[in-house]
């Protein structure tokens, strides 16, 4: 297929139906889901976090003002805090919370910046079990969990203001370093010299264990995504570093830019996928946000080859510029990777692309949306949810909850526990096909 800036084949995608709906509206408005077993019944829970309602969270970090659970069936299992239920502004930037088994014990944690302190809680009752000082007034942009003291797992928490300035510490939360720079929206740890210690992808910079930097990105702007993936699907040389900015870019663990794309003004939400099985490495796509005018803005979805060859890049007929994209992987239950937009604007709505950037599913919701293994048995569901107050969640493949659940708990993936609005992430070698 040639590079192209027409819209793809006519729209005449299957709408999926829901299999079931939860109502929210205990939450709160204007709330951010996160999903994980904090009941730890071996199927997942819906969790929605309520920021507080400040205009300016593009600039200042947001903090949290209620946390509501709920599961699968719909039933509510805690509430912490008491939930604003007045119109509210929404949230353009991160939520410091995040659902991740810190203390190694089998069970999910609960943990949020809230009243300039890192809280801790109970994913069963919902109880509080600590609570820390921040380092700093804005160290709650984000919270992030890696490795770098050498735990058998990823123990450590990293804390970031809006753009400069990061914290790390230790499972007790004693200081390990602190670092500034341009850290852009969202931090990454993996190890990659296979020491057993994450390194730290910091914005432009990639910092060792130590929290020393190793090398920086000769880059403009700030990065608005990145991305961990073997993007040449070649093993022998390494991971690659996805970054988005102005354009999108492809290092190695080293520093070394491989290739860069600069058909975009503004690159976000860039991810890898298996989206061309036809085509060698994987694919990138993501969003170029054009124009941030409120009455006239545009954005457009692209997708490049693993060399950074433009394979697609749409032109909008119509205004709308706060789409959201990023990967689903094996909603088909056949194993593949679909590309997922929405909040597209304009009339366009939500939906699956295929390699080919035809839209092959669409979402009957406008909103936002989530996916996982939400019965831990190898499938793939997406949950939209919106201002209405109600969840739903979408699956191709039979989705029972009539069955008890196993008991068993379901352990938090990486992907999950360091969930970031950004979609910021990374592909296992182990699980990429091929090719």
């Amino acid at each position: 297929m040639p590079a192209t800036t027409q819209s793809a084949a006519p729209d005449t995608a299957k709408v999926l139906e829901a299999v079931a709906s939860i109502d929210i509206t205990a939450a709160g408005p204007s709330c951010r889901m996160w999903i994980g077993d904090v009941n730890g019944d071996g199927r997942m829970d819906l969790v929605l976090v309520q920021p507080d309602n400040d205009p300016s969270d593009t600039r200042r970090p947001n903090s949290v003002v209620a946390i509501t659970a709920f599961e699968l069936t719909g039933k509510q299992l805690w509430q912490i805090g008491t939930p604003d239920m007045a119109n509210r502004v929404g949230s353009g930037a991160d939520i410091p919370a995040q659902l991740y088994d810190i203390d190694a014990d089998g069970q999910i944690e609960v943990l949020a910046c809230i009243n300039e302190e890192l809280r801790i809680f109970d994913g069963k009752t919902g109880q509080q079990e600590a609570a820390h000082k921040l380092p700093d007034p804005d160290a709650h942009d984000c919270i992030l969990f890696a490795n770098f003291s050498g735990n058998p797992t990823a123990q450590d928490i990293v804390l970031k203001d809006r753009y400069r300035r990061l914290w790390a510490f230790d499972k007790d939360f004693k200081p390990l370093f602190t670092f500034s720079g341009n850290l852009g929206h969202y931090l990454w740890p993996y190890d990659f010299d296979g020491d057993g210690r994450d390194e730290l992808i910091a914005g432009y910079h990639l910092l060792g264990s130590d929290g020393k930097e190793k090398w920086k990105m000769d880059l403009k702007g700030h990065q608005d995504a990145v991305w961990v993936a073997d993007v040449d699907a070649d093993p022998s040389n390494g991971m690659e570093i996805i970054v988005g900015g102005n354009g999108t870019y492809l290092y190695n663990a080293q520093g070394k830019q491989l290739w860069a794309y600069n058909g975009t003004v503004e690159s976000q939400n860039a991810f890898p996928g298996d989206f061309r099985p036809d085509l060698p490495g994987l694919e990138i796509g993501g969003l170029d946000r054009i124009n941030r005018n409120p009455t006239t803005g545009l954005d457009g979805l692209f997708l490049i080859d693993a060399n950074g060859k433009e394979l697609y890049k749409e032109k909008r007929q119509v205004h709308g510029w706060s789409s959201i994209t990023t990967v689903v992987r094996n909603f088909d239950g056949k194993g593949g990777d679909h590309f997922l937009a929405y909040r597209r604007g304009g009339g366009l709505k939500p939906g699956l692309y295929d390699g080919h950037m035809d839209r092959v599913l669409g979402l009957p919701i406008e909103g936002h949306f989530m996916w996982a293994d939400l019965l831990d048995n190898g499938s793939t569901q997406i949950v939209g949810y919106n201002e209405e107050g109600k969840a739903y969640i979408y699956s191709m493949v039979p989705f029972d909850l009539s069955a008890a659940p196993s008991g068993k708990p379901i352990k938090q993936p990486k992907r999950l526990y360091n969930w970031t609005r950004y979609w910021g992430s990374e592909t296992p070698a182990a699980t990429k096909a091929s090719k």
